[in-house]
């Protein structure tokens, strides 16, 4: 993805010079339900693995940009069981009409983590042992993507990362990348800083106490 600089004029977001402290709060697994139960009232559900491709045409079409290879979001989703996440359009009374919202979320292990931070994290096909299937350590949680094609799911993926974030995530750092002002809007009001002056690109939130 295409990640805009410090000239979004969002300056209030700061930045960690040596990046976020990294402290060990023990063993904590990767465990997709609680993600599902706090998505699930905001119109979120995880995709059928039959509804990848779909679900990569239409971010791509809302993004207006190529996007991490197909193969390479399906193998995730593979591993982590809970990679792609969507959201329905729903028109008239209540009746589904294709995929309107779309989040990737990649669970990351130590090995993950430490590529992120360091530069090495190949944002367009993560290796998959620096993924978390069920049941491994989790270190902390990438934001692959988020994509919204009109305001009803724009705003279901606002609460959604808010329930996550003030939820199952909240003991766990999160990282992201922005490819528009309107998400660097959204880091900034979420509390993200940026990784590092060096990894200006990266920002991360932390509210583990």
């Amino acid at each position: 993805m295409t990640t805009l600089g410090a000239h979004s004029g969002l300056d209030r977001i700061g930045s960690a010079p040596l990046g976020p402290e990294i402290r060990y709060f023990g063993f904590e697994a990767w465990d997709p339900e609680p993600y599902l139960a706090a998505a699930e009232p905001n119109g979120f559900r995880i995709a059928d693995k039959e509804e990848l491709p779909t679900a990569h045409q239409v971010a791509e079409s809302i993004m207006g940009m190529r996007l991490a290879p197909v193969a390479a979001v399906a193998s995730a989703h593979a591993k982590t069981k809970a990679t792609v996440w969507v959201h329905d359009r729903v028109i008239g009374e209540g009746n589904a009409s294709g995929l309107s919202g779309i989040i990737l979320l990649l669970p990351l292990s130590w090995d993950g983590e430490a590529a992120l931070r360091t530069g090495c994290f190949n944002f367009s096909a993560p290796q998959a042992r620096q993924l978390c299937a069920p049941d491994d350590e989790i270190a902390s949680l990438y934001l692959w993507l988020c994509a919204g094609g009109d305001r009803v799911s724009r705003r279901a993926i606002m609460r959604t990362a808010q329930a996550w974030f003030d939820g199952p995530s909240s003991t766990l750092r999160v990282y992201g990348r922005a490819a528009s002002e309107e998400g660097l809007r959204a880091f900034a009001n979420f509390g993200f800083q940026r990784l590092s002056p060096i990894r200006s690109d990266v920002f991360f939130l932390d509210r583990r106490r």
